[in-house]
């Protein structure tokens, strides 16, 4: 679990945050705002999250090196983006979620003594052993006497660094010259996808822009800007290359 995280004191004030886009490493891998006593695996805590089986979880541990609490949504309730709230009051807890970050929905409270001073921060955790798992967060803000500056850390057990969002591109160039490029239409987070993938791209892109098909000297997968190019860290696999005749469509059975 890998948790950014900033110091402050308890009392009245919140923390909300905009969950954008979390990968699918596992149906509970999770993304979103936490409330710890500190970075010890089993210290108290308490966070409400978004999971990409598309559902929010509130989950807290209310003393030490016990067992933690929760209360989960059905699968498939909401839609990324979504906002999440944590909220404490003085020793209570409350977690919201919002479609639009102006109305918001209680999920549950929790009260939990917390010490004078706690970490505050976002938490994302892919659910499954040595896999990282990517999350995008957005309108970050807090209230109330915040302090320190954002950290990174580890809870548990570290996890490997993943990729960087980027572009993902392919180049195709015929033997006199002419070449176009085309990007994966979900970037920034193409080089995110932690699974295989299907990219279809049809051929018409190549052809309307002018090449001859018939005389391809050279094909260019790349990520990042192509024009300035940059030396990044990251890990990619890409496999089976094909051309192909997409099937006609089945006539009408009537």
């Amino acid at each position: 679990m890998t948790y950014c995280r900033t110091i402050a004191p308890t009392g009245n004030g919140s923390i909300t945050v905009r969950i954008d886009s979390i990968q699918y490493t596992h149906e509970w891998a999770k993304a979103s705002v936490m409330i710890r006593s500190g970075l010890e695996p089993l210290d108290q805590q308490v966070h409400i999250v978004g999971a990409p089986s598309n559902r929010i979880e509130w989950m807290y541990r209310p003393t030490a090196g016990e067992t933690t609490t929760s209360n989960d949504t059905v699968i498939n309730m909401i839609t990324f983006p979504h906002w999440v709230r944590i909220t404490p009051q003085g020793n209570t807890f409350i977690g919201e979620h919002s479609t639009d970050g102006v109305n918001w929905t209680t999920t549950s409270s929790a009260t939990i003594q917390m010490p004078n001073t706690v970490d505050i921060g976002l938490v994302v955790t892919s659910h499954v052993a040595d896999e990282t798992c990517q999350a995008e967060f957005s309108e970050v803000s807090t209230t109330g006497n915040v302090t320190e500056q954002w950290q990174l850390a580890d809870v548990g057990v570290a996890q490997n660094a993943g990729n960087g969002a980027d572009r993902l591109y392919v180049v195709v160039e015929d033997n006199s010259g002419v070449s176009e490029t085309y990007e994966h239409p979900e970037n920034p987070n193409a080089v995110l996808i932690g699974d295989w993938q299907q990219w279809d791209i049809p051929l018409s892109v190549f052809r309307d822009a002018g090449l001859n098909l018939s005389s391809i000297k050279k094909m260019t997968i790349g990520v990042g800007d192509r024009a300035a190019p940059l030396h990044r860290a990251g890990l990619m696999f890409v496999n089976n290359i094909w051309l192909f005749t997409p099937l006609p469509p089945l006539p009408d059975a009537n």
